[in-house]
């Protein structure tokens, strides 16, 4: 159980570059350090098991008292409090503090103000399955579920930064990788990585509130190299706090970030999720929407990136893989992992988009501006009543609407999506081209403040009323651009095209909402 806090502190250090809280300075931590920070912090635990375990057991105790019992113990690293005289771990903890606080504190206290961010049912559960009720200085536990490929994987990283003076105790308590790896599932759904063409650590999601609380909580100038905004909101130092977590992981060997990446790609703990580039699908399933976006360099192209909070690319909107219940059949002209089936049958869960009497979808034909119509007022939680769908349009081909789509027509003229045409028609039947579906679905979120730069080889054939829309559609990462570098704004637009680009434009108008 000696490995108790060393398991904590290498979890710490595996998730948050063993940053200092409360100390406003710049702090860069290479893997090279983390097992020299692991060795001497574990040498202060005592020898005796059942101090060990009373550690343990009464410091658990702290952990799952809401937030209060994570300050208390946070308040006697700083020096601030003794914990009290008639706690049971108050003499051996207090001892330990007085020996580790100089040097180490900091580290712990960051990865109690982590855990204090989250879910205290979540904590509670990890802590309870990396041990309790111990029986002759042996824990009831449920170690993680790992196959066998992440069992190997963290088993290196257990070797690797476990050195040999930290195991003592370990197989007096029966405590291996999978079960100190429980401690990081707290984290699940606070943040997640992914990999860039390099194969490089890239932030992918966080959560918004996480990420707040870590700006509000901590204060230094930069980390691993990523400066943190002093004057920002605090969204936006938890952002840089987070970004910079994750650069410390780039530091690793390119065999230990294959551990890394196995590992933290566990369903349980879920912070890593491999990217896919375009060149990984088969040609016949090509997305001309879904290029390399791993690459913001790329022309037109997006990023796995999430923006920065508070810059014109959107707060930290963040797009996020479309779910859906696996479960249903899919359309039956559709085939599984085929790009477009997430995208497609998300939306028709949600009754955004329907499929035909015949059971299919039928991805590859165009769509008609009156079908988008239908398919944004859907979107926005709308729907005609017997006045809107009889209402004439003002079009000039207001007879060419269908009956079943006019209605929605209606409403999304009133709310300013469409506009018709120059020459007084609105055209229903009209296959609608990618610019055109672009600036419908950028017009639900006019207030946007998205950079419009763009790098499109053919960007000055996109139309005036639509350049903007389309600028700022690529930055956020809800367009993006063909292989060649082109934009291709006349193209026409197919059903499973048209979902993909109104899920993630969904996606932004629900972010610009809240």
């Amino acid at each position: 159980m000696k490995k108790f806090l060393c398991a904590i502190l290498t979890s710490a250090l595996l998730l948050t570059s063993v940053t200092p809280a409360f100390a406003a300075g710049s702090i860069d931590v290479p893997e090279s350090k983390i097992s020299e920070i692991v060795t001497e912090f574990c040498k202060y635990m005592p020898e005796d098991p059942g101090q060990r375990i009373r550690i343990w057991m009464v410091f658990k105790a702290y952990m799952v008292d809401g937030t209060n019992g994570i300050d208390t113990i946070i308040a006697a690293l700083k020096g601030e409090q003794d914990l009290p005289a008639n706690d049971d771990m108050q003499i051996i903890f207090n001892k330990f503090v007085d020996q580790v606080k100089d040097k180490y504190s900091d580290q712990f206290i960051f990865l109690l103000e982590l855990y204090k961010n989250t879910s205290l049912s979540a904590r509670k559960e990890s802590l309870d399955n990396f041990g309790k009720d111990p029986v002759n200085g042996v824990f009831e536990k449920t170690p993680l579920e790992l196959n066998a490929e992440e069992k190997a994987a963290a088993d290196a990283l257990f070797d690797a930064y476990i050195t040999d003076d930290a195991e003592t105790g370990l197989d007096f308590h029966e405590i291996d990788s999978a079960n100190f790896l429980n401690l990081i599932t707290p984290f699940n759904g606070r943040f997640k990585m992914t990999n860039d063409r390099n194969d490089d650590f890239v932030l992918s999601t966080y959560s918004k509130t996480f990420a707040k609380d870590l700006g509000s909580t901590l204060e230094y100038s930069s980390i691993n190299g990523v400066d943190v905004e002093s004057r920002g909101t605090d969204l936006q130092k938890g952002f840089d706090i987070l970004t910079g977590v994750v650069e410390m992981f780039n530091s690793f060997s390119d065999e230990q970030k294959d551990n890394l990446k196995i590992v933290l790609a566990n369903e349980d703990i879920n912070l890593y999720k491999e990217g896919q580039s375009a060149a990984e699908r088969p040609a016949d399933e090509e997305d001309p929407d879904d290029t390399d976006d791993t690459d913001p360099t790329r022309p037109g192209g997006g990023s796995t990136r999430p923006n920065r909070p508070g810059t014109s690319t959107g707060d930290e909107f963040v797009l996020t893989t479309p779910t859906y219940n696996t479960s249903k059949p899919l359309f039956n002209d559709m085939t599984s992992g085929s790009w477009e089936v997430p995208y497609v049958m998300n939306l028709t869960e949600r009754k955004i988009f329907i499929g035909y009497e015949d059971g299919s979808f039928r991805p590859n034909i165009s769509i008609s501006r009156q079908e988008i119509a239908v398919a944004l007022v859907r979107a926005m939680g709308l729907s005609p009543d017997a006045a809107m769908a009889d209402a004439n349009s003002g079009f000039s081909d207001d007879a060419t609407i269908a009956d079943w789509a006019r209605g929605y027509v209606n409403i999304a003229v009133e709310k300013k999506l469409f506009t018709g045409y120059d020459d007084g028609e609105f055209k229903p039947t009209r296959t609608i081209s990618r610019q055109e579906l672009i600036t419908v679905i950028m017009r639900l979120t006019e207030d946007s403040d998205a950079s419009t730069s763009m790098t499109y080889t053919d960007a000055a054939d996109i139309q005036g009323y639509a350049r903007e829309y389309v600028g700022k559609a690529t930055n956020l990462g809800i367009v993006g651009g063909y292989p060649d570098g082109s934009f291709k704004p006349f193209n026409d637009v197919t059903r499973a095209e048209a979902a993909k680009m109104l899920y993630n434009g969904l996606e932004y108008y629900t972010f610009m909402s809240k």
